[in-house]
């Protein structure tokens, strides 16, 4: 099955930037810009003007409005990055959110080695309205179908799910750090109960936003699980947004440990637009790796309806190792219905 001609792919990428047009959002609108040339230029206009009594000396020595000032840098960068997370439903968004929440994804992933794969996804978060909003119902569900002509092949995929379905209580959660607990049953074949713990520190380091989380996981019949994930933020200009996310993940069934790398850049286009270019490498089973895999490629999402409905198209190229490293063009579309009181 080949739907379309992987030479063509950067005529794609080029017409979807193109279509885009120049109606760009600033991603730096409200984040730090650390040229000095900038610092006097975001003063907030509200600010009371500085005596002329006041010496250089003095102004430069005090240590209140330069305190004052960092906090708003960090506090613009870390909305700028919660912005792009949100529209692009990263993981952290919907597991920070303290609203009720739906998402539904339906798409298509494709690559020239492995064929086509239809899958479907779905994320709800239902919120106690007592309690503090600090309770949540939460369900999470996958189901990937790599025949979609076979009918038993649809029947057996339903049948492999492993949706989690469980309550979720948030212990703490401050300005920078939040701490929460699940307990509940993972649906597989057999089941298996399931408890859950997170710990989530976001600090500012000049104009760099840090995001440290750990998450340690225990299942009645998969054992122990255990990943941490860094991540570095900062804008590169008004309109280009950087990140580094490094995860390592320990299980208790599998040899050694996985750790991933990800680098990537994000412009927003518009409120409705934006596109993400990306490189990954992940090592399964370290330092005995025998199917690392290599990626590069751009995520392009749009908001084509009201603020629900999404579409995302993500052409890109893999190096898997298992297949010395021969490349291997693949594309994803998808399809997403976001509901939330966020």
């Amino acid at each position: 099955m080949r739907l379309l001609s992987f030479k063509r792919l950067p005529l794609l990428v080029y017409i979807l930037y193109a279509a885009a047009g120049s109606d760009r959002l600033s991603v730096a609108a409200e984040s730090p810009d650390c040229s000095a040339s900038t610092v006097s230029s975001t003063v907030s206009d509200a600010e009371p003007i500085i005596s002329c009594d006041r010496s250089f000396v003095d102004r430069l020595t005090d240590l209140d409005r330069w305190d004052d000032r960092q906090r708003r840098y960090a506090n613009g960068l870390a909305r700028s990055v919660a912005r792009i997370d949100r529209f692009f439903g990263d993981e952290v968004v919907v597991d920070d959110n303290r609203q009720s929440s739906a998402t539904l994804g339906i798409g298509l992933n494709y690559s020239q080695q492995g064929g086509a794969e239809f899958y479907t996804r779905v994320r709800v978060r239902f919120v106690m309205p007592r309690l503090q909003q600090r309770l949540q119902l939460i369900l999470d569900d996958n189901i990937a179908v790599d025949e979609q002509d076979d009918e038993q092949a649809v029947i057996d995929a339903v049948k492999e799910t492993r949706p989690d379905a469980g309550l979720r209580f948030i212990l703490a959660d401050w300005f920078r750090s939040r701490v929460s607990t699940d307990l509940g049953i993972r649906t597989s074949s057999p089941w298996q109960l399931y408890g859950r713990g997170r710990w989530r520190l976001t600090v500012p380091v000049d104009c760099w936003q840090w995001r440290l989380a750990e998450t340690v996981t225990w299942f009645s019949e998969d054992g122990w699980q255990s990943s941490t994930e860094m991540q570095w933020s900062r804008p590169l200009s008004a309109f280009w947004l950087f990140r580094s996310t490094s995860r390592l993940l320990w299980e208790e069934l599998s040899e050694g440990v996985t750790p991933s790398q990800m680098l990537d850049v994000t412009q927003p286009l518009s409120r409705r637009r934006a596109y993400r270019l990306y490189t990954s490498a992940v090592w399964p089973e370290s330092p005995s790796v025998t199917v690392a895999n290599y990626e590069i490629g751009v995520v392009y999402r749009q908001r084509i309806h009201s603020d629900w409905l999404f579409m995302e198209i993500s052409p890109g190229f893999e190096f898997p190792q298992r297949r010395d490293y021969e490349i291997n063009p693949v594309l994803g579309i998808k399809f997403e219905v976001v509901f939330s009181g966020d």
